[in-house]
């Protein structure tokens, strides 16, 4: 988990972007399952995030995190959503939950008409109503999503990512 940098140092790089940059999972046979791909350097572009970015009518916020605490099989990170100048735009919680079979992020202290951007980087995405499959890996949201695949990014461990963008609303004051 990173908490990001904020705004005006970013970086425009998403490998230093805000959220969890890395989880595996050991399977049956011994050898890990990348949950989280690597994600791909963007350096020389606007300020961007994997999410969760908050679209609030015409304003977008980026993530950042303020203050980070442990709690059994979760990290919650308080902070909330800085416009690219820097502006607050709203205060949030994000809270990376171990579950059985991957992590599951929840969102919370979102208004009604709030949209939640979430992005996925995979390989081969086969990409279905708020899930993309890749390979052995399944993303799925709680939520009714829309989507949008974006080609041409890539990692150091991988030569060709695509970038599956999800946007959602949230249920009362939290999105999963």
């Amino acid at each position: 988990m990173d908490g990001g940098a904020h705004p005006r140092e970013r970086t425009d790089d998403l490998r230093a972007d805000f959220g969890l940059v890395a989880a595996k999972r050991l399977r049956r046979d011994g050898s890990w399952l990348d949950l989280v791909h690597a994600r791909p350097r963007t350096a020389d572009v606007a300020p961007d995030s994997a999410g969760p970015k908050l679209r609030r009518g015409s304003a977008v916020g980026l993530p950042y995190g303020a203050k980070a605490n442990i709690s059994g099989r979760a990290l919650t990170v308080d902070g909330g959503w800085l416009t690219p100048d820097g502006r607050l735009l709203a205060r949030g919680r994000f809270t990376y939950e171990l579950t059985a079979t991957g992590v599951r992020l929840t969102v919370a202290r979102l208004q009604p008409r709030d949209l939640v951007e979430v992005s996925d980087f995979a390989v081969a995405p086969m990409v279905g109503v708020g899930t993309v499959r890749d390979g052995a890996r399944t993303v799925r949201l709680s939520r009714p999503a829309s989507s949008r695949v974006v080609g041409g990014y890539a990692s150091g461990m991988h030569r060709a990512l695509q970038r599956v963008v999800f946007t959602s609303a949230p249920a009362a004051s939290r999105c999963r």
